[in-house]
């Protein structure tokens, strides 16, 4: 066998000695290569697992935020509609209430024309019994005035009077 080793040209000195240099070589990678760079991917795997569940925590917090949002608006679209319907509640009522005053004010406006009205036909039925009085004192002085004497023309005149002051009572 050592002629064997021998004819294939190993030498026992370099053998050692090669194995001994892998072995330096493999410390020194280990130590100083393969063990750092196993340390960063470790912590960069330890890291993507926290980042992984970070990221979870916030999509759960996100879908909480989105049902929240949702509930939000619901509550949010249902007070309009609570506001929509005041709003068109109070617009009748102001628009009852202003019919109602407008026709106050045309039923008052109505009962001082049907007053002024009245008056004017009070004024006019006065002044025309007034006129009527004057005409008639007139025709009956003039008409009995050549037929009585003085003293019962004078009598029938006032007599004729008190009886038209009578009628514009």
């Amino acid at each position: 066998m050592g002629e064997l080793v021998h004819s294939l040209g190993i030498e026992w000195k370099v053998l050692i000695a090669q194995i001994i240099n892998f072995a330096i070589l493999f410390y020194v990678l280990k130590r100083f290569a393969v063990g750092p760079i196993m340390k960063i991917l470790d912590k960069r795997f330890l890291r993507m697992e926290s980042d992984r569940a970070e990221a979870e925590k916030i999509e759960s917090k996100v879908a909480d935020m989105e049902k929240e949002k949702e509930a939000i608006l619901i509550v949010a679209r249902e007070e309009s509609q609570k506001i929509i319907k005041n709003a068109e509640a109070v617009a009748a009522k102001l628009r009852t209430e202003r019919v109602a005053a407008a026709e106050k004010e045309v039923a008052a406006i109505v009962a001082a024309g049907k007053k002024q009205l009245a008056d004017e036909t009070k004024n006019a039925e006065t002044v025309l019994r007034r006129e009527m009085g004057s005409l008639i004192a007139i025709a009956v002085e003039k008409t009995v005035a050549k037929a009585m004497d003085k003293k019962a023309h004078e009598y029938l005149v006032e007599e004729a009077r008190q009886v038209l002051m009578g009628l514009e009572k």
